[in-house]
Formats: C-alpha cells, structure tokens, sequence
C-alpha cells in the first residue's frame, strides 16, 4: 500500500470505533488460522483442487515458524 493510503487509513482508524473493531477481528482471524494450518482444509465448504489445499497449508505452516 502506497505511504499516503496508509496515512490516510491510520487517521481513519484513530477515529473510528468499527474499523478498529474489524482490524482487530482480521488480526485474530489471521493469527488463529496461522496457528492450525493443519485445519486449512477443513474451514470452507469451497471446493478446491488437492494441490492448491496442499499449497494452501504448506504457506500457513511456513507462517508459525
């Protein structure tokens, strides 16, 4: 993101109750799911080819560490 749109996305949040609310919620959604990569295949109904789960899986795990 360019310098100014996270200046201007800063300012926003200071201000802003349910932005602050929603960044929260995306900072826990990432670290929770970051924490069971083991489980990635298992959180939509979407269907995926095996090699994308695989790849999928193998980015989270590489995140833990």
């Amino acid at each position: 993101m360019p310098l100014i749109v996270r200046i201007k996305k800063r300012i926003h949040f200071l201000i802003c109750c349910w932005c602050q609310r929603y960044e929260e919620h995306l900072h826990y959604i990432r670290k929770t799911a970051r924490r069971f990569p083991e489980h990635a295949d298992e959180a939509s109904g979407a269907s995926f080819p095996p090699e994308a789960k695989q790849r999928i899986k193998q980015k989270l795990a590489e995140n833990v560490r």
